[in-house]
């Protein structure tokens, strides 16, 4: 029996609750009050909820811990910097659901995107769910702009060598004027914004791979899931908006620049490309590389009136140096301290706020 005819055939064992949803940490901590709001006001299917936590801000801190005990959510927390693989494994091996919906926490939801996303999968049996992600602020004047809506791989033979090449399915278009021309069907890759998994997935193929630590585990997981018989599939009913902006705050910089560094981020594409014997294309290393100077561009337009451009953009670059050591710093702080699963807990009301982080000796 296929990966596709099992799923198709498994009872439906918890009629209640199919899904649990992972939210893990981007790029940022300051919008996790914003979406997980937005989560909680469109989520029209029953779920739990797991939030996984890697040393946000004190502010962020405080509300994450005061929600999951108001809310009774499960929160995961490692007092040092997470990648985003690790941070979702961490979660995954407490989900008993169907299935698992990760979510970034600068995501914002439209009605009916969790349900939309559970039909596809009760329907098609995929292992792997995208909804259509745009980009930009719905809460803003202007159309929404579509950032991913379904993904396109293509694996070529050429020149004595395999290459790697993905695409976004309707990139820059607007919403109202691709809606029409989308419809659901089966596609080659998902995004991390949002994407809905079956849990037994990763009964079969393992965790999430840890060493792609900033970039490419969204390829990865889409190539992984096919190559273990599963379906990737695209629901239009489903949106979801990736905000950017407003600027960074200094407190969220040290991990924005750990999270597109070369420690993380370049290491990553390069990794993946070793994983699956890939030559050549490195063209998201120049995506990576140009997007890190993002988190400094309120600050880099201010001294260009000051400095002008070059100079600018040589103080971004140093500055981004300057902070990724620090968030580099923080994001070994933990390796050797704290067993993985030493901070998982349930918040109870009854029982006030989460236990303190169990110290471990360091390795030797």
């Amino acid at each position: 029996m296929s990966f596709v005819e099992e799923a198709m055939s498994q009872p439906d064992t918890n009629s209640e609750c199919l899904v649990t949803i992972v939210v893990t940490q981007r790029e940022r901590f300051g919008l996790a009050r914003r979406s997980l709001k937005s989560l909680i006001e469109t989520a029209d299917a029953p779920f739990e909820l797991i939030y996984v936590d890697g040393r946000a801000p004190r502010r962020q801190r405080k509300f994450l811990e005061e929600a999951t005990r108001r809310d009774g959510w499960r929160l995961i927390r490692r007092e040092c910097y997470l990648p985003p693989n690790v941070a979702r494994n961490l979660a995954i091996e407490q989900v008993r659901t169907k299935y698992i919906a990760f979510v970034d926490n600068d995501v914002l939801f439209e009605p009916g995107w969790l349900s939309a996303l559970i039909d596809c999968a009760e329907d098609t049996g995929a292992a792997l769910v995208s909804p259509v992600t745009c980009i930009g602020d719905p809460d803003r004047p202007g159309p929404q702009k579509i950032h991913f809506a379904g993904g396109t791989i293509t694996v070529s033979e050429r020149a004595g060598g395999k290459y790697f090449e993905s695409r976004h399915n309707y990139e820059s278009e607007l919403l109202e004027e691709a809606r029409h021309r989308m419809a659901r069907e089966e596609c080659d890759c998902v995004e991390f914004h949002c994407v809905l998994a079956r849990r037994d997935l990763f009964d079969r193929a393992g965790p999430l791979d840890e060493d792609l630590r900033g970039s490419a585990e969204q390829y990865d997981v889409s190539l992984t899931a096919r190559e273990h018989g599963g379906k990737v599939f695209f629901e239009p009913k489903a949106i979801v908006t990736y905000v950017v902006g407003p600027p960074l705050a200094w407190s969220e910089l040290p991990y924005f620049c750990v999270r597109w560094s070369d420690a993380w981020a370049v290491h990553a594409r390069i990794m993946f490309h070793r994983k699956w014997q890939f030559d050549g294309n490195m063209s998201g290393i120049r995506f990576i590389r140009s997007h890190r100077l993002d988190g400094f561009w309120s600050l880099t337009r201010r001294l260009e009136t000051v400095i002008g451009w070059r100079l600018s953009r040589w103080t971004s670059r140093l500055l981004f140096r300057l902070f990724e050591g620090v968030g580099l710093r923080r994001a070994l702080a933990g390796t050797q301290q704290y067993e993985r699963l030493d901070d998982v807990h349930d918040v109870n009301p009854a029982e006030g706020p989460p236990p303190e982080l169990e110290r471990r000796a360091p390795a030797q």
